[in-house]
């Protein structure tokens, strides 16, 4: 079984590593008054913290609020994909966005199924109910090469009742480096050993059967993507960084070739030796200005490497993970102090932790308070419901993720996505939509399903009377330096915020205040107003009104572009269809001089929104709704009191 005994790194002439001390993260109501308690606020600049880049529309709407543009579907180093939470802030900032919302997966967070041993006695070998292989791979010019699953030898200090050895062989054509390997396949097991490194130490046991100067073994693990960048050392590398552990004759050792670690560790010549890792030990010592804890165990190889046709034979056994800051909210307090580490990095962008509640094929973000689950003991029905119940108790806020589903693929037909989205409209109607706060809307492509369709799945939810808002994401795993702008998702959220009140991010966000832009196409603002009293996301009710002015105010916007007004009913009967139609389109030119007004017919109760149509036909962004009503909605339906319009007269 795993030993707990640590390999001195002392022993090995390395030095020894200072672990960073970083403060506890902010709370929801602390974070945001770090992020809005300034004054008066210029169009590009610091200004109390805040950046604001002139791509960015920081204007103040009639009811003196201003734009921010948040990015709020985004993992890092805590979820599966290779992005580092340092890429993505890079990546944030570059695209004017001032707040940064992150939301990894829970149950990676918390290591939930992750693997604890690999025994090495089959192949696939079953861990913790899931299952793994190994599978092979090469590089260099190799004259033999082999391995696999083998019963002798085998490490005297694995006890577990069924162990064996992973053997790897290579020799070199010539003088050149060549390796063979086997990758840990995870595939099968939904990639449960991909988790957050810090914390997180590894035990291998390692039988050198024929290693010397020129040929040794190799654990390589695969860390998380870091963005190029300027240091005070110098220029650093952008790419998925990694490290290799090498075991052998050589001495101990640590080098950095490009975004490869190096670590040699000797080992005793046929015999079985215990070696304790700690990777981010040794990514701080490697590259001291990377925050070790920002990387994800993104992959693992167990090798043998040859030079000068050397051969190599190693066996591998025994290989246990030991992990800390995984109980409870452990992971979310570990992942405050990269923010507060990166809060001192870059001040211009505010940092608000979330966390994507993603334990079945349902998904769900919860923001501002997040809580992780303990999926060992709860294993929710009805996942919005439970996330929607646990952030409104902790008093955040909970969305519905990719309502069609998390997966990529081209189109479908227009006519099946109807089909697809009049289910997914049934199925969301007759949940309640699970008491969320907000439908992710802007999505280019997701699932084979278009913004379109995701905008008239939104619209229905607004028909029957859901006072939901809707918001823009681009759900990036990579991270990859301009990616962002690359991406089929790119889409912003633009939420109109008060500058004096701590909470106004938060109440924007759930009353409605919204618009949403794709990045690279739409750089503005849109807002919505009627009669002064009625901001965008409110509902007003007049029954003795027939007629009302809604007053347009687009931003920047592109050249040539359109905008659509569009209607729909709001009759709570439970159709799955919108109702929508354009009721007006105006050119971009109409909105130099400032607002525009449009009549909107409210004989009978209504939603109106907007989007903008660019001189090519790409709708590039949309505003959330005002609802105009002519009764008052029905008791199961009644209007949030945060929505409730200061004019409703009934």
């Amino acid at each position: 079984m795993c030993k707990t005994q640590e390999h001195d790194p002392a022993e090995l002439g390395w030095d020894e590593h200072l672990a960073e001390s970083r403060p506890a993260g902010m709370s929801r109501r602390g974070f945001l008054s770090a992020a809005l308690g300034v004054g008066t606020i210029a169009f590009s600049g610091v200004r109390g913290g805040l950046w604001l880049p002139a791509t960015a529309a920081a204007a103040t709407n009639v009811t003196g609020l201003t734009a921010y543009r948040h990015a709020m579907h985004v993992h890092s180093s805590y979820s599966e994909g290779a992005a580092s939470l340092q890429a993505q802030i890079v990546e944030a900032i570059a695209s004017g966005c001032h707040v940064l919302h992150t939301t990894d997966h829970d149950w990676r967070m918390s290591a939930y199924s992750a693997p604890d041993a690999f025994h090495f006695a089959t192949s696939p070998e079953t861990v913790t109910g899931r299952k793994y292989s190994w599978s092979p791979g090469s590089a260099g010019s190799l004259a033999a090469k082999g391995g696999g699953i083998v019963s002798s030898p085998v490490s005297p200090f694995d006890t577990a009742p069924n162990v064996g050895a992973l053997k790897v062989e290579a020799t070199s054509a010539g003088s050149g480096l060549a390796r063979h390997w086997f990758a840990l396949n995870g595939g099968g097991s939904n990639n449960c050993h991909r988790t957050n490194i810090g914390g997180q130490s590894l035990q291998l046991d390692v039988y050198a059967d024929s290693v010397g100067p020129d040929g040794w073994g190799e654990l390589l693990l695969t860390l998380s993507y870091r963005p190029p960048l300027s240091t005070p050392n110098g220029t650093r590398r952008g790419g998925i960084y990694k490290i290799s552990y090498q075991f052998g004759t050589r001495p101990a050792s640590r080098s950095v070739v490009g975004t490869s670690g190096i670590v040699t560790i000797p080992v005793q010549s046929k015999q079985w030796t215990v070696v304790q890792i700690s990777p981010a030990a040794d990514i701080a010592a490697l590259w001291s200005d990377v925050v070790a804890a920002d990387n994800v165990l993104g992959g693992l190889s167990l090798g043998a490497s040859s030079r000068r046709s050397f051969a190599t034979r190693v066996f591998f056994g025994n290989l246990c993970f030991s992990r800390s800051q995984t109980s409870g909210d452990e992971p979310l307090q570990a992942q405050q102090q990269l923010i507060a580490t990166y809060r001192e990095r870059y001040p211009q962008l505010q940092i608000s932790p979330g966390v994507e509640v993603s334990g079945s094929s349902e998904h769900a973000n919860g923001f501002f308070t997040p809580r992780l689950t303990d999926y060992t003991v709860v294993n929710p029905a009805d996942a919005y419901r439970y996330t929607a119940d646990m952030m409104h108790a902790a008093g955040g806020l909970a969305s519905i993720n990719h309502p069609f589903g998390g997966g990529a693929g081209a189109l479908r037909p227009e006519t099946t996505q109807t089909d697809l989205r009049r289910q997914v409209a049934s199925n969301l109607l007759s949940r309640q939509l699970g008491g969320v706060d907000i439908l992710e809307t802007g999505f280019r492509q997701k699932a084979g399903v278009s913004l379109e369709t995701h905008l008239d799945l939104t619209a229905t939810t607004w028909r029957n009377g859901y006072w939901v808002t809707a918001n823009g994401v681009n759900d990036n795993h990579a991270g990859t330096y301009g990616s962002w702008l690359k991406e089929t998702n790119r889409f912003f959220t633009g939420v109109w915020q008060s500058l004096d009140t701590p909470d106004s991010a938060y109440e924007g966000l759930r009353r409605g205040a919204v618009y949403v832009g794709e990045l690279g196409s739409f750089g503005g603002a849109l807002d919505l107003n009627v009669d002064a009293a009625v901001a965008m996301g409110m509902a007003s009710v007049r029954p003795e009104l027939s007629t009302r002015t809604l007053l347009i105010t687009a931003l920047d916007l592109p050249s040539s572009a359109t905008i659509e007004v569009i209607r729909g009913p709001v009759d709570y009967s439970g159709a799955l269809d919108p109702g929508t139609v354009v009721i007006a389109r105006l050119p971009a030119d109409q909105f130099v001089a400032g607002p525009v007004g449009v009549a909107v017919d409210t004989a009978t109760s209504c939603f109106v929104y907007v989007t903008v149509v660019n001189s090519a036909g790409r709708r590039v962004a949309f505003s959330n709704p005002i609802f105009l009503l002519h009764e008052s909605p029905p008791a199961a339906r009644a209007i949030p009191e945060w929505r409730r319009a200061p004019d409703s007269t009934a």
